[in-house]
């Protein structure tokens, strides 16, 4: 049944401003159908179908994909980040990755193996929303990143990003660092504020074939045909730029069913 949502219940309106409702039933019991016309009877079937699902839908206990789409928890629309302005989030952690995730990509990432999601079907969100949030307007030379649509905010912290290259400023141990992945082509990533603690962006990584690492990642983001690019900025492991380095700070605190709140703030 998955997939079918049926009608709702019709409702009409009595004098004495009671609901009555056209249901298939009378005193809790369900109305025969041995002897109507055939148009009745049908209607008669189908609105006791449909109060049987909507029951099942009410109690969905074990399917959270099914509960979420039936009855959102998360906020749905977009989400427009304000400079300097907090934002509570919620993190989950899984076999490889912990932090925030959009809802999309991490569906096709679980689609990949080796991944999952939170209780509500997501992994993690921000200000309560799990799909279209927006980077804050800035001025300065974060400028260029204004609006852009945030990917992820992540440690993947087994394997780890091969697109983070070995260079003079990023070793290996910074491909399981903290990342901020954003939809767009960016040179300059804003300072992030995680729990008091400010952060500013140690490396940018541009022109990454795929989300993840290839050719085993989810090709809709990255450098192929057709493909949406998108920009990492690196805030945990090495550099100069910060005075403290989130990827401890970010792996700590989560509970028994791997989740975490935190607070953030995006500055310049």
């Amino acid at each position: 049944m998955s997939g079918f949502v049926p009608k709702r219940v019709a409702m009409t309106r009595t004098a004495s401003a009671t609901t009555d409702m056209k249901a298939a039933t009378f005193n809790n019991q369900l109305i025969s159908t041995i002897g109507r016309r055939s148009t009745l009877r049908n209607q008669i079937q189908k609105r006791s179908f449909g109060s049987f699902l909507q029951i099942n839908y009410t109690n969905a206990v074990g399917n959270k994909c099914e509960r979420e789409e039936l009855a959102p928890v998360r906020t749905q629309g977009t989400l427009q980040l304000v400079k300097d302005v907090a934002y509570n989030v919620e993190l989950f952690k899984d076999e490889n990755t912990m932090g925030f995730v959009i809802k999309s990509l991490q569906e096709d990432i679980v689609k990949l193996g080796g991944a999952g999601t939170d209780r509500y079907c997501a992994f993690g969100a921000i200000g309560n929303y799990v799909e279209d949030i927006r980077m804050p307007t800035f001025t300065g030379a974060a400028a260029g990143c204004s609006g852009a649509r945030i990917l992820a905010l992540e440690r993947w912290y087994t394997t780890g990003w091969d697109a983070i290259p070995l260079s003079s400023s990023s070793t290996a141990g910074d491909r399981t660092s903290l990342v901020l992945a954003v939809v767009g082509n960016f040179t300059t990533g804003p300072k992030i504020h995680i729990d008091g603690e400010v952060h500013a962006c140690e490396d940018v990584i541009q022109n990454i074939p795929q989300f993840g690492n290839s050719p085993n990642g989810v090709a809709k983001y990255g450098t192929g045909a057709g493909a949406t690019p998108f920009t990492l900025f690196r805030y945990g492991g090495s550099g100069a730029f910060s005075t403290s380095d989130p990827d401890t700070t970010f792996a700590a605190g989560f509970n028994n069913i791997n989740e975490k709140k935190s607070i953030i703030i995006f500055s310049e």
